[in-house]
C-alpha cells in the first residue's frame, strides 16, 4: 500500500506512477482498488496543476482542422457560412461570430468552447461592424 499523503514534486509523481502500474489490474473491492482509485485522483490533480491545459486559439484551431480533414473554405460553406465570410475570418478581417463559430464547431468537431469561449452562449448582437470589430479586438466602444 502507498504511504503517499500527496504529490509534491515529480520523484511523488514518479512512484505513484510506479504503484499504479503496479496495481493497475486490482480486484474490485479490495484495498488495492481503493489504493488505485486514490492515487490516478492524485496524480490527475497533480498534472492538472503542474501542467495546465491551455486552449488552442480559435482561428489556428480552424486552420488546424481544415488542414487535418484536407477541407477547403468552399468544403465548409453552408446555410449560414459563405465561402468569403470563411476566407475573411481565416484572415482576420471579420471577426468570428457566433453563427460561424456554431457551424465549423461541428463540421469541424472543434469543441464549441474553443472556438467560442464564453460558454457555447452566443453575446448580445453588436449594433454595427464597427462595434463588432471592436469587441473582437477585446475593447469597447467610448
Amino acid at each position: 500500500m502507498s504511504d503517499l499523503k500527496s504529490i509534491k514534486n515529480d520523484a511523488d509523481l514518479e512512484k505513484s506512477l510506479k504503484r499504479i502500474e503496479e496495481i493497475f489490474f486490482a480486484k474490485e473491492g479490495t484495498p488495492e482498488e481503493t489504493e488505485l482509485e486514490e492515487l490516478v485522483t492524485k496524480v490527475r490533480a497533480y498534472e492538472e496543476a503542474r501542467f495546465p491545459k491551455e486552449l488552442p486559439e480559435p482561428i489556428e484551431a480552424i486552420k488546424f482542422m481544415m488542414e487535418q480533414g484536407a477541407y477547403s473554405p468552399e468544403d465548409l460553406t453552408s446555410s449560414t457560412v459563405t465561402c468569403s465570410q470563411l476566407l475573411d475570418v481565416l484572415d482576420r478581417i471579420r471577426p468570428l461570430s457566433f453563427e460561424i463559430a456554431e457551424s465549423l464547431s461541428k463540421q469541424l468537431d472543434i469543441s464549441i468552447e474553443i472556438l467560442w469561449p464564453n460558454g457555447g452562449l452566443p453575446e448580445e448582437p453588436a449594433n454595427s461592424v464597427e462595434e463588432s470589430n471592436l469587441r473582437a479586438l477585446g475593447t469597447t466602444p467610448d
